[in-house]
């Protein structure tokens, strides 16, 4: 886990502030890493376009959709980090970040969740 913010429950995580992913970019360059792995509640084009920007591979899965993406309203920046994210997340080293990010967090904050949260409430995620 690089950077943990806490927002109002209203916000989709998608539209995490910027303040978050510049604190998330720094704990990154610290570990000596360029790699981005989050759980498709964080997929949103600028994502995956901003942390090309910084240089940064993402392996953030694409959340299902009943419609085909359209990219004539994208930039050409956005259409390649969005497309070279999805190719990532096909490959066998996406799988296993992905794997190891479900291990890792998710069973951490299960675990958060679990011994702070009022009696007979959960967290919300």
């Amino acid at each position: 886990m690089l950077s943990a913010t806490v927002q109002d429950g209203t916000e989709p995580d998608s539209q995490i502030p910027c303040d978050a992913v510049i604190d998330a970019q720094e704990n990154l360059q610290r570990t000596g890493s360029d790699e981005v792995a989050a759980d498709k509640d964080y997929h949103a084009n600028v994502q995956p376009a901003g942390c090309s920007e910084l240089g940064q591979r993402t392996y953030i899965p694409e959340p299902s959709s009943p419609h085909q993406r359209k990219w004539t309203d994208k930039c050409d920046e956005v259409v390649r980090a969005v497309t070279n994210n999805r190719r990532r997340m096909k490959r066998t080293k996406g799988r296993q970040l992905q794997k190891l990010r479900s291990e890792r967090v998710e069973r951490s904050f299960a675990h958060v969740c679990e011994t702070t949260a009022p009696a007979g409430r959960g967290c919300e995620a």
